[in-house]
């Protein structure tokens, strides 16, 4: 017969293995944040940040898919026919003449979006 000190130490060592697997799994590599596909226009300018005072590290050579992972209200432009303050923050592309575009920001008159998809996180920005 076991003594209440064993079904206790037993009991003990059962929520420890829980506790451990939840850690783990807690622990685990964050969940990558959604990013959203769109298009950045041939002759775009790519920037450093949401505003055309920014460095620009370069200007696109053609329409490229690219993924966005976030927006920010940045600055006011009103140019070829489009007006937003929305600048995009860009998570993954290729350009043939800029190379890679990760984390470039782009104006959103500039993207196939007409503005942010729901649920898409603002971007922190200083």
């Amino acid at each position: 017969m076991n003594s209440p000190g064993t079904a206790l130490r037993h009991s003990a060592r059962a929520v420890a293995v829980v506790l451990a697997a939840l850690s783990a799994t807690a622990l685990a590599a964050p969940a990558q944040a959604a990013t959203t596909a769109t298009t950045v226009s041939a002759n775009s300018s790519l920037r450093a940040g949401p505003s055309q005072q920014f460095t620009r590290y370069g200007v696109t050579a053609a329409a490229d898919r690219v993924r966005v992972e976030c927006y920010y209200h940045g600055q006011d432009v009103n140019q070829g026919g489009r007006h937003t303050d929305v600048w995009y923050r860009i998570s993954s592309g290729r350009d043939s003449r800029v190379g890679d575009l990760s984390y470039m920001w782009t104006w959103g008159g500039n993207t196939s979006l007409t503005r942010p998809p729901s649920g898409m996180p603002l971007c922190h920005f200083e």
